[in-house]
């Protein structure tokens, strides 16, 4: 561990071995760096590599892995194997991740060396040689994911020198699995000047599975469309595109042996012109001119008006109140528990569901005394002319006591006339009419 410069767990596997973290820049490292030369100058001279768990595995497994400016974000469960991942992205290369991958001798030896870069490698190029060079000498692949494997212990450099001399391929997915089954595809031959390269495969998915399937496909070509679900047979596109590019792509197609073998664009089977031409396209969404006969299946409202308005009424009540009041009372209730703000035109014909929360404005009062009196009695809580409606025991009750107050009004009057006249006959007035004594 000589000038290592970084963190290790202490469990008795990192950094162990002769020179196995001699000069090493990693920032963290668990379960790794075990073997000798395992990590030696690994990420020195400017390079950088974040993470290494339970990964480099074995003698040199990682030596000089992103050394002279290169990088690697982090190895996990990767690079097992005597020369795994050495000089992986040396020399401003860069590898955003390892996962679960780069398992057998020479696997992803030279990786994205030199200038290349490769997105992540997930579980992936396992197995002998079966990503060497892959994407090196500034040659450029997006993710590796399910691919670059191996259908037997004695196959392998499925995915040899693939994409390198400046070549382009996008994402290899579920592809390239067999001996030399993309070996050199999407190359070129310049190796002074790959900046010049044109080769380029759009992306490489379900493809290329068979012994040496994609061998040398668009080798100094383009196919502009990629490969999809096709090539999967022994050499079935042996040097497809060499002689000039494929911008259809290769589709659902070429999966009989030798088939599409040194085919070009004008060579296609038609099956492949078919499945090009019926992939759907993206257009921008517009609303219809008229409104459709019957209700979307989709969940999510149209994300733009229809041209003219609805003939039926939505299943749903809408997010916001409208703007403007509508001509005619509703025939029913609304379900809403806010009260309205504005009154309505004219009296509801049918009570609502719930008593209102404010008082109606003041009771309306006559401003002249009736020209005769009241013939009843008001009785607190009963209005006037109600109460001899109501056909109740109440209404009985009221009556009786009715009857027995005005008798008790008239005996009190007769009272107070007797005393009247007894007082004024015990008073000591001197003078005075008997008005004024009254």
């Amino acid at each position: 561990c000589d000038y290592f410069t970084g963190d290790v767990c202490m469990d008795d596997v990192s950094c162990f071995g002769y020179k196995s973290c001699y000069y090493a820049k990693i920032d963290t490292i668990v379960h790794g760096c075990n073997g000798t030369y395992a990590c030696y100058k690994a990420a020195y001279d400017g390079g950088f590599i974040g993470e290494v768990y339970n990964s480099c595995l074995g003698n040199t497994t990682c030596s000089e892995a992103a050394r002279y400016g290169g990088s690697i974000t982090e190895i996990v469960n990767g690079c097992h194997g005597v020369q795994a991942c050495e000089y992986a992205a040396e020399s401003d290369g860069k590898i955003d991740g390892i996962q679960d991958s780069c398992v057998g001798y020479k696997a992803c030896y030279s990786a994205a060396y030199n200038g290349g870069s490769t997105a992540n490698i997930s579980n992936s190029c396992n197995d002998i040689s079966s990503c060497f060079y892959t994407a090196a000498y500034g040659g450029t692949i997006g993710d590796i994911l399910n691919s670059c494997d191996s259908n037997s212990c004695n196959d392998i450099s499925s995915c040899f020198y693939t994409a390198a001399y400046g070549g382009t391929i996008g994402d290899i997915l579920n592809s390239c699995d067999d001996t030399d089954a993309c070996s050199h595809a999407g190359a070129c031959k310049n190796t002074t000047e790959p900046e010049q390269c044109a080769s380029n495969i759009t992306e490489i998915l379900d493809s290329c599975v068979g012994e040496e399937a994609c061998v040398r496909v668009a080798f100094d070509g383009r196919i502009v469309e990629g490969i999809d679900n096709a090539c999967n047979n022994v050499m079935a596109c042996f040097e497809a595109g060499l002689e000039g590019d494929i911008s259809t792509g290769i589709k659902d197609c070429c999966n009989m042996e030798d088939e599409c073998a040194n085919i070009t664009e004008a060579t296609l089977p038609d099956e492949c012109v078919m499945a090009s031409s019926s992939a759907p396209t993206e257009s921008t969404p517009m609303p219809s001119q008229f409104p459709s006969s019957a209700p979307s299946t989709s969940n999510e409202p149209s994300p733009m008006p229809s041209g003219f308005p609805s003939t039926m009424p939505s299943e749903l009540p809408s997010f916001e109140p409208s703007k403007e009041p509508s001509p005619m009372p509703s025939e029913f209730p609304t379900a809403t528990t806010v009260p309205s703000k504005s009154p309505t035109a004219a009296p509801s014909k049918i009570p609502t569901a719930a008593p209102s929360k404010s008082p109606t404005a003041a009771p309306r009062t006559t401003k002249q005394p009736t020209a005769k009196p009241s013939m009843s009695p008001i009785v607190q809580g009963v209005p006037a002319g109600k109460a001899g409606k109501t056909k109740t025991g109440k209404s009985a009750t009221i009556s009786k006591a009715a009857k027995r107050t005005f008798t008790t009004i008239k005996r009190t009057r007769g009272h107070a006339a007797d005393a009247a006249s007894h007082l004024s006959d015990k008073l000591p007035f001197t003078s005075g009419s008997d008005e004024q004594r009254t």
